[in-house]
């Protein structure tokens, strides 16, 4: 992984008038400032002490000598503000002396102040130049920050195996760095070519030498089974010998693996507050998310809202997309004290643009003014004499979604526009999802079986009650032939086919799947979509003109809804209206 400073960073020091005098005067007037000149090596153990005075007045004296090494220090004092106000024009003048006599580093730093926006506005390409530069000079880390910038197509095409010859190339010239980044790239699904077993020795090589972040790495392939078998002892044994060494994510881990049951099998709150908290210590961004969701959750620790508030703030200032997401989560909703929805949208916004894979979904959902309650449009600002352009920010964030991985909005992004009476749109968005959840390198058929029963649910709107039938049957199909289904799941799917066979024509089949949906919700106790299965049955009786048994079911969907906690006035309005029938035809109707 890049540094995030390529020099060491010190405090930087109050100038008294004498001071600003003497840096003057050795400014203006190259001065030895010592009796007899030091030598470069001097200046730089004054250098490794902190010591930057010191190490100023010495490299001043030095200057007569022509050595890049001394320009290029004095560059760093400059660059980091050591001893001196920092200046990224003073940095640059000296480090371009440096250059002007072949020396590598000095390439790199100004390579580093393009790609970083110091003194120069940003311009990548010119310094993956500076840093192929400094690679002909024979520097490993001028070769390990273009391998970098090739593997992300930053400044440069990207090219993967391109990337890969220059790791190579740097690790031959020893940059442990490149080692680390190369087995990473090999563990990335996102490039296309894992290679757990390459992975597994680059990190090796370092780990038996005591590097803390290969040590690290190493314990994730255990815990995880990569290449190896997995192994906790082993990856707990690793994540502690980096944690001794200070390393803040070997840390975390340790409290990750005991949050998840290490070793006992149950979760041992108290240790993984413990290790989340001595991460913290280290500023780690995930530890303080990690501390925030256990209070929040009551997990090992009473739940204390402004507590917890407090640690989502401290990890989403040290950039944690999680926990601006939270934040986003907790300003929209109207029972925290801070609801505030500009607010709420700020953070998602900033998650989205970490990476966050919930945000882009959070932020569709709250311009949609289709997929909430009156009451909560209302909180929401979402009115319908601005649904357009409120519709039309909710589609960005749907396709936004989309587009990263996260495809659970794909029936509301659809609705959105056959609400509109665009069913043509609709459909193709679902035919879209429907292609993803088959791709043959990761098919996902939950997805799919949801996706087919939306777009069953379009064509029986449209009219076309042949083609939803067709398509719940692929939908049924696939949860019979597949063990990935939750109960719930399968309940659902053979209601939704039941719905679509008694539409057909087909009322024997039709109570048959209505049947095998009940048993399922009864044994999951799930009483809402017990209520709308019962409902959908007692349809089906109504229409075989078995009217008593038809309200016998009404009544069992009013019991089952009662159970239920959230609102269920559109669910009543339903199931009342559904039951007016029978009883008319009993003559029941004033009961």
């Amino acid at each position: 992984m890049r540094l995030n400073y390529l020099f060491e960073v010190g405090i930087l020091k109050n100038i008294s008038i004498k001071i600003f005098l003497i840096l003057l005067l050795y400014n203006l007037i190259p001065t030895t400032a010592y009796s007899e000149k030091v030598s470069f090596e001097q200046a730089q153990s004054f250098y490794g002490q902190e010591q930057y005075e010191k190490t100023f007045l010495a490299l001043n004296s030095l200057l007569d000598t022509n050595n890049p090494e001394v320009f290029n220090l004095l560059g760093d004092l400059y660059y980091s503000g050591e001893f001196v106000d920092q200046n990224y024009g003073i940095a640059k003048d000296y480090y371009q002396k440096a250059i002007n006599l072949d020396f590598a580093p000095a390439f790199i730093k100004i390579g580093v102040m393009h790609e970083n926006g110091y003194f120069f506005d940003i311009d990548i390409d010119v310094a993956n130049k500076y840093y192929l530069l400094a690679h002909d000079l024979g520097n490993s880390t001028g070769t390990y920050y273009f391998a970098v910038n090739l593997q992300f197509g930053a400044g440069v095409k990207q090219n993967i195996n391109r990337s890969i010859e220059f790791y190579e190339e740097a690790i031959r010239r020893g940059n442990e760095s490149a080692v680390i980044d190369l087995a990473n790239l090999y563990v990335n699904e996102e490039f296309n070519i894992l290679d757990y077993e390459k992975s597994y020795y680059l990190f090796k090589s370092l780990a038996d030498k005591g590097v803390n972040d290969a040590q690290y790495n190493l314990g994730q392939m255990y815990e995880f089974g990569h290449f190896v078998n997995g192994n906790s002892k082993k990856a707990f044994d690793l994540y502690y010998l980096a944690h001794l060494g200070g390393f803040a994510p070997a840390t975390y881990a340790i409290g990750e693996l005991y949050y998840y049951g290490y070793p006992e099998n149950k979760p041992n709150y108290e240790l993984a507050w413990k290790y989340y908290q001595l991460a913290a210590d280290f500023e780690y961004p995930p530890a303080f998310y990690s501390l925030a969701w256990m209070i929040d959750n009551e997990e090992g620790r009473e739940r204390n809202s402004d507590e917890a508030l407090e640690y989502y703030i401290k990890a989403a200032d040290l950039g944690d997309a999680s926990a601006l997401n939270a934040l986003g989560l907790i300003y929209s909703n109207i029972a925290n004290g801070v609801f505030d929805v500009v607010k709420s949208r700020e953070f998602y916004k900033k998650s989205y643009n970490l990476g966050d894979y919930f945000a882009p979904l959070n932020l569709a959902q709250s311009y949609n003014y289709y997929v909430n309650y009156a009451e909560r449009n209302k909180e929401l600002n979402l009115h319908k004499k601005n649904i357009k352009k409120d519709i039309i920010e909710a589609r960005h964030w749907y396709s936004k979604a989309i587009e990263i991985g996260n495809y659970e909005g794909f029936y509301e992004y659809a609705e959105t526009f056959s609400n509109e009476g665009d069913f043509e749109s609709a459909r193709n968005i679902l035919i879209k999802g429907l292609k993803i959840s088959q791709a043959p390198e990761n098919p996902d058929y939950v997805m799919k079986t949801h996706l087919l029963s939306y777009l069953s649910g379009y064509y029986e709107s449209q009219g076309y009650a042949e083609e939803s039938l067709h398509v719940m049957k692929l939908a049924v199909e696939e949860v019979k032939n597949s063990t990935n289904f939750q109960p719930t799941h399968i309940a659902m799917t053979y209601r939704d086919y039941a719905a679509s066979l008694n539409n057909n024509g087909f009322p024997i089949q039709a109570l048959e799947y209505y049947k095998k949906s009940e048993q399922l919700l009864r044994d999951e106790n799930e009483f809402e979509l017990l209520a709308l299965t019962l409902n959908g049955k007692a349809i089906v009786l109504s229409d075989l003109k078995k009217y008593e048994e038809s309200i016998n079911n009404f009544n069992l969907a009013f019991d089952a809804i009662r159970h239920f906690e959230d609102d269920v006035d559109q669910d009543l309005g339903m199931i009342h209206s559904n039951i007016v029938d029978p009883l008319l035809q009993l003559g029941r109707l004033d009961t």
